[in-house]
């Protein structure tokens, strides 16, 4: 069992697969780096058990799907790099609740909708990223 595991961090590889769902038993991680691989399949919504990750750097792969609208739940999350994969549909509300949320990337996606009215209320968000 790896749930004592605090940091992921597999950047910049070849690696190649899919986000399981047993991610969300990965209860203490606060670093989650799966960033310029050549990941796929949908991000899983048991990500949303990771209650006190801080980074999430899932860029330069090849996600595709929504993002798990629970986001909110993320509360520790300060730094979310979801660009240049192809994940689609609208920007969860929640991310704009979470308290420590600084930088939001989600460039290069295809996303749709409108750019939520709650970005507004986000507490600390300083970059937010959607261009592309």
């Amino acid at each position: 069992s790896l749930t004592t595991l605090e940091r992921f961090i597999i950047s910049d590889n070849d690696f190649e697969g899919t986000i399981s769902q047993s991610v969300g038993n990965l209860v203490n991680l606060t670093d989650f780096w799966l960033d310029s691989n050549i990941m796929e399949g949908t991000i899983p919504n048991e990500i949303t058990n990771l209650v006190l990750l801080e980074n999430l750097l899932l860029q330069k792969n090849d996600f595709t799907g929504v993002i798990p609208e629970s986001v909110g739940g993320m509360t520790k999350l300060e730094f979310a790099d979801l660009s240049e994969n192809s994940l689609n549909g609208m920007i969860p509300i929640d991310f704009f609740s979470i308290p420590n949320l600084e930088i939001l990337y989600l460039s290069n996606n295809t996303l749709t909708g409108n750019i939520p009215d709650q970005i507004s209320n986000a507490p600390s968000l300083r970059d937010l990223y959607l261009d592309g």
